[in-house]
């Protein structure tokens, strides 16, 4: 029987080796408002996919990131910080939503 508080490992073998989730920053500006927005989560298979996927995401924080004052600078810098490394790697988040969504 499953208790509600039982706790779950992650499957890591339902992920093949060297696939990871991630999601890409990018801020937005409109005078002194500065938001931080997420891409969709993207399941990619090596680290020169993740680098080149963020790419876009890096032209669109320079095209609209730096113009909050003071925020979009700060903002737009980590954006590209993250997306220039591969994303923010979600892979732990979703195999756990998963196994929520499936009631395990």
């Amino acid at each position: 029987m499953q208790t509600v508080n039982q706790t779950h490992t992650i499957p890591q073998e339902s992920v093949p080796p060297g696939w990871r989730f991630v999601r890409f920053e990018y801020p937005t500006s409109i005078g002194f408002t500065t938001v931080r927005r997420q891409s969709r989560v993207f399941a990619t298979q090596s680290r020169t996919e993740r680098v080149l996927r963020g790419l876009g995401y890096n032209f669109l924080a320079l095209a609209l990131g730096p113009w909050g004052v003071p925020w979009g600078i700060y903002w737009t810098a980590q954006a590209l910080w993250v997306n220039l490394n591969g994303g923010a790697d979600v892979t732990g988040d979703e195999l756990h939503e998963a196994l929520r969504k499936s009631g395990i």
